[in-house]
């Protein structure tokens, strides 16, 4: 990569300035497109992340729920009772 450039920068130095102007702005063409491509990538690694953790989540509620309700079913719903114990060790 560095000998590519600094034979490019050698080619670009013995030119008139127009091309050594011409071929600048094609370098940072390239590179701005480079650089949105990369910025998209990234944004659509995080925004399949994101949806990955939300559905996770949604699955973890989900089956927080039925294991509730199932709990609940059997009988085993402590939520809102009183768990005082009375009687003779009270």
């Amino acid at each position: 990569m560095y000998p590519q450039l600094s034979e490019k920068l050698a080619d670009l130095s013995g030119d008139p300035s127009s091309l050594t102007l011409d071929g600048l702005r094609l370098l940072e063409r390239k590179t701005a497109t480079v650089c949105t491509l990369l910025k998209a990538s990234v944004y659509s690694i995080v925004l399949q992340q994101q949806i990955f953790n939300e559905n996770e989540e949604q699955q973890q509620m989900e089956q927080q729920q039925s294991d509730q309700m199932q709990y609940h079913d059997q009988g085993y719903d402590y939520q809102d009772e009183d768990m005082s114990f009375e009687g003779r060790y009270a």
